[in-house]
């Protein structure tokens, strides 16, 4: 995999974090909670260390990442997240014997990423209980018969900006 001028070493495609229990220790944190993000790493990975960047209150912070057992075929890190603003992102950092990798929800990069890449958590947004035992419909009035095909609007009507 080629991103701008880097050739990602195979390893990184080992890499992988997201918003689900498994990697999330609560999906719903209140404000003032720890929650436990989680990194899995491929177990070949010559990764050294692991970082959690964060941004509270605008500053950068980074928080080592504790190392689990292995679980083959992969390794574990972990590291506490404070959840102490309403909108928290993080992303992490990767130190490996071939040099410094982030990682945020846009995948891995050899430069640190824009904050806008960043995985987010919300405090306070836990959604009403009611809506876990909807069922949601979405109507595309487009994918209907066209009844009268001269009523159509034509390519020259409209002006694409």
């Amino acid at each position: 995999m080629i991103s701008g001028t880097y050739a990602f070493p195979a390893w990184l495609s080992t890499v992988h974090h997201d918003g689900s229990p498994r990697y999330v220790s609560n999906l719903y944190p209140r404000l003032g909670e720890t929650v436990r993000v989680r990194l899995r790493v491929g177990g070949g990975a010559p990764v050294r260390r692991v970082f959690l960047r964060t941004c509270p209150d605008g500053e950068q912070a980074f928080t080592p990442a504790m190392p689990g057992p292995a679980e083959p075929p992969s390794r574990w890190w972990k590291a506490e997240l404070p959840v102490a603003e309403p909108g928290v992102h993080y992303r992490f950092v990767l130190e490996a014997d071939d040099g410094v990798w982030f990682y945020s929800a846009a995948g891995p990069s050899a430069h640190d990423p824009l904050d806008a890449s960043d995985f987010r958590l919300l405090a306070d947004a836990a959604s009403p209980t009611w809506l876990r035992s909807t069922v949601s419909y979405q109507i595309f009035p487009d994918r209907f018969a066209n009844g009268d095909p001269s009523r159509d609007p034509r390519p020259e009507e409209y002006d694409y900006r």
